[in-house]
C-alpha cells in the first residue's frame, strides 16, 4: 500500500527529483514507511510506502530482469501466490516477494491483458523503457484512486489531486461541469474531477501515454448483471458462505497487525464471524457513533465483539468533535464529498491506527446483493413492466393515440426497462434536482446533463433487467466515487490500509451468477433483501444481527443543525466572504438555512452538501495553501473505550 505519482519529462520540468520529491510529500500520509524513486530518459516514477507485504524486501519502484520494465503499484493483489507459481513455470525470475513484482511480470507475459487476471485492488504505472510508453491502470472497482492530467506542458499521474497541484502550468480550477455533478450528486462522478484538466482513470481501465504526450485508453472489466449470467441458485446461502470465507482469507494476509470495522450489521458481522472460522486470534473490532445518539448500533456490535470475544474499541464523537473531524476531513477528500459519514470513518481510522495498519470493512456488498432500502420497489416496479412486456407494441400505438394524461403510462409500459431508466434516470443519493441546481448556481452549463453518464450506462445494456440495471449503475457509480473515495481517502489519511472482501473477484463472479430472487424476493407477505447473504449467516451470528433491517453508519449531524450546529451552519452559508456566498444565488442560500434549522430533513442534507463545498473550497482554491500537516486542524474526539474481551 502506498501513494504513487509520475510525469513525463517537458521543458518546465528543470530539476525531476526535485519535482517528483514535492508530489511524493503531499502524498506522505499515504506512506510514511519509505519513498522511492526512478528516472529514465522521458519518464520519472516515484511512490511512498506503507510496508505491509515483504516488509523487508518490497520496496518500489519495482524492475523485470531485464530492466526494460519498471513499476510503481498503490494496492494488494491477493492471488499472487498463485500468480508467481504460474510465472516462475514460464521462466520468470523474481527478486522479491512482493506481490507487486508478480503484476510486473505477469504484463511483461501478457500486456494490458495481464489487469484482468489480478485479483486485488491497486492503481498501478509501468514504464516500458524500450518502447518509451508509460500505462497506467486501475482495479476493477476504483478502491484505489489514480488522477492524470494531460496538458500541453506535460503528462502527470497521482493518487492524490494534491500531489498533481505541484505539476508546473497546472492551476487549481473549478470545473462548472463537475461542480454541477456534485451538487446532484453530492460527489464527483469519474472520469470527472473537481479541478479543471484533471480527470479520474475509471475503475477496470487502463491507459496508454508515450513520450509524445499521446494516449490510448481501454477497459478491461465491467460487472455482468445479464439474465442469462443470472443462472445459479444458493437457497440455504452455503454457497456464498464459502466463496466469502474464502475471499476473506485472501484479505487477511499481510505482516502488520490487521482489524475490523465493525458496525453492528450483516456485513462486517459476517466478516468476524469468517475471521474466527479461519482460526484468527486477537480479532480487533472497532465501532463509532455519535453522541447522545439513540441510533447508534453500539449494542449490536457489542453482541458481536461478545460471541466472537474480540478487543473491541468504541468511539463517540461530539458536535464539536464532528466539526473539527469534518474541517479535516475536507482537506484529505482531494474533492468535495458530501459523505457526512466520511467524519465518522477518519475518527474511527485514527483511533484504529493505534492498534493496526489492516483494517476490513464491508463495503461492497449492498451494490452487489441488492440491499439497499428501496431496492424492493425498484424490483416491484420492473417486474409489472416485465409481465407487461406482451402489450408492449400495443401500447407503443396506443400512447401515439391517446390523450395526453393517458399517453405517458401507455409510453411506459411500451418501453424496456433500460429505455424506462434512460428516461426516468435513477439516483441513489440524489441531492438537488436538475432545475434547482441550474437556479441556485449561475454557472452550471446550459448545455450539460449530469446524468448522461447513467443514460449511457442504461441504452449500453438493453436487455438487462431493471433490478440488474440499478445495481450496476450503484456498482459503476455510487460505489467507486462515495463509498470507496471516502473508504480510501480517510484510512490512507491516518497511514491505515482498508480492504474489502466482499469485491473479491471470486465473490462479485458469484453475485453476478447468483438468481435475483436470492437477492431481493416477496416472502412472507414482505419483501427481503440480501436473501442468500443472510441465510448463510443467521445461524452463526447473535440473534437478530443478520436480519435486522439496514442502518448503515449512525449520523446525528443533520439534527445537530436545528440546535448545537445552527449558528455554525449560518456562518458557513451566508458568512461574508465566503466561496458559497460568492457562488450561489443568495434567496437560495437563505431558505436552505432557514428550512435546515427547523428540521427539514431534505434542506439539512442540502446544507450539509453546500457546507462540505465551502470547506473543500477554502484550502483547495487558496492561492498558495500550506501542507496538509500544517493545515490539518486538531481533532482528538472523545476518549475510545476499550471493551476487551479476549
Amino acid at each position: 500500500m502506498c501513494g504513487i505519482a509520475g510525469f513525463y519529462r517537458t521543458e518546465q520540468v528543470a530539476d525531476p527529483q526535485e519535482l517528483i520529491e514535492q508530489m511524493l510529500a503531499a502524498l506522505h500520509h499515504r506512506g510514511p514507511d519509505g519513498a522511492g524513486t526512478y528516472h529514465g530518459e522521458d519518464f520519472s516514477l516515484g511512490m511512498t510506502r506503507l510496508a505491509i507485504i515483504d516488509i523487508e524486501g518490497g520496496r518500489q519502484p519495482i524492475s523485470n530482469e531485464t530492466d526494460e520494465l519498471v513499476i510503481v503499484c498503490n494496492g494488494e493483489i491477493y492471488n499472487h501466490v498463485v500468480l508467481r507459481k504460474e510465472l516462475e513455470a514460464k521462466g520468470h525470475i523474481f527478486r522479491t516477494h512482493s506481490d507487486v513484482e508478480v503484476a510486473l511480470h505477469l504484463f511483461e507475459e501478457m500486456g494490458v491483458e495481464s489487469f484482468r487476471e489480478l485479483n486485488g485492488m491497486f492503481a498501478l504505472a509501468i514504464l516500458d523503457r524500450r518502447r518509451r510508453t508509460l500505462t497506467l491502470a486501475r482495479d476493477p472497482f476504483g478502491q484505489k484512486p489514480l488522477y492524470f492530467l494531460n496538458q500541453e506542458n506535460g503528462f502527470g499521474f497521482a493518487s492524490e489531486l494534491k500531489a498533481l497541484r505541484r505539476m508546473p502550468g497546472f492551476v487549481p480550477t473549478v470545473d462548472d461541469r463537475a461542480l454541477s455533478s456534485y451538487l446532484c450528486f453530492r460527489y464527483v462522478p469519474h472520469p470527472q474531477s473537481i479541478l479543471e484538466g484533471a480527470e479520474k482513470l475509471s475503475p477496470g481501465s487502463w491507459m496508454r501515454v508515450d513520450s509524445e504526450g499521446r494516449l490510448e485508453q481501454g477497459r478491461y472489466f465491467q460487472v455482468d448483471f445479464r439474465p442469462a449470467v443470472r443462472t445459479l441458485r444458493d437457497p440455504d446461502g452455503e454457497i456464498i458462505y464459502q466463496v466469502l470465507r474464502n475471499a476473506v482469507e485472501r484479505h487477511l494476509m499481510s505482516e502488520r497487525p490487521l482489524g475490523v470495522y465493525l458496525s453492528g450489521g450483516l456485513d462486517s458481522a459476517a466478516i468476524v464471524a469468517l475471521m474466527a472460522d479461519l482460526g484468527v486470534r486477537d480479532i480487533r473490532t472497532y465501532s463509532i457513533g455519535c453522541q447522545g445518539f439513540e441510533q447508534n448500533e453500539f449494542e449490536n456490535a457489542r453482541k458481536i465483539a461478545e460471541r466472537f470475544k474480540t478487543n473491541h474499541v468504541e468511539v463517540e464523537l461530539s458536535p464539536d468533535d464532528f466539526i473539527r473531524t469534518l474541517e479535516t476531513t475536507a482537506v484529505h477528500s482531494d474533492e468535495p464529498m458530501a459523505d457526512l459519514t466520511s467524519v465518522l470513518l477518519y475518527r474511527l481510522s485514527e483511533v484504529a491506527r493505534r492498534d493496526v495498519v489492516v483494517v476490513l470493512s464491508g463495503e461492497g456488498s449492498d451494490e452487489l446483493l441488492g440491499g439497499y432500502g428501496g431496492t424492493e420497489d425498484i424490483q416491484r416496479r420492473f417486474w409489472t413492466l416485465q409481465r407487461t412486456k406482451p402489450f408492449r407494441p400495443i401500447a407503443r400505438i396506443l400512447s401515439q393515440l391517446a390523450p395526453r394524461r393517458f399517453a405517458r403510462k401507455l409510453d411506459t409500459l411500451a418501453r424496456t426497462p433500460a429505455q424506462y431508466l434512460e428516461r426516468e434516470v435513477w439516483n441513489c443519493c440524489n441531492v438537488l434536482s436538475d432545475d434547482e441546481a441550474r437556479k441556485a448556481y449561475a454557472r452550471f452549463p446550459s448545455q450539460f446533463d449530469p446524468y448522461g453518464g447513467l443514460r449511457d450506462l442504461y441504452r449500453q445494456r438493453p436487455d438487462w433487467e431493471g433490478l440488474d440495471l440499478t445495481m450496476a449503475a450503484q456498482v459503476e457509480w455510487w460505489l467507486p466515487d462515495d463509498l470507496l473515495h471516502k473508504a480510501d481517502r480517510m484510512s490512507m489519511a491516518n497511514s491505515i490500509e482498508l480492504r474489502c472482501p466482499f469485491l473479491d473477484c471470486e465473490f462479485v463472479e458469484l453475485c453476478s451468477r447468483l438468481a435475483i430472487k436470492d437477492k431481493v424476493d416477496f416472502r412472507d407477505s414482505r419483501y427481503v433483501r440480501k436473501i442468500a447473504l443472510k441465510k448463510a449467516f443467521e445461524h452463526r451470528l447473535p440473534s437478530g444481527i443478520a436480519t435486522q433491517p439496514k442502518k448503515g453508519f449512525p449520523l446525528a449531524a443533520y439534527g445537530w443543525l436545528t440546535k448545537e450546529l445552527r449558528d455554525y451552519m449560518r456562518a458557513q452559508l451566508l458568512g461574508p466572504g465566503r466561496y458559497l456566498r460568492s457562488q450561489f444565488d443568495l434567496k437560495f442560500l437563505e431558505t436552505i438555512d432557514d428550512s435546515a434549522a427547523a428540521g427539514d430533513p431534505a434542506a439539512q442534507t442540502k446544507a450539509w452538501m453546500l457546507i462540505v463545498l465551502g470547506l473543500w473550497a477554502d484550502f483547495w482554491l487558496a492561492a498558495d495553501p500550506t501542507s496538509i500537516r500544517e493545515r490539518q486542524p486538531s481533532a482528538t474526539g472523545s476518549e475510545a473505550l476499550m471493551l476487551g474481551n479476549s
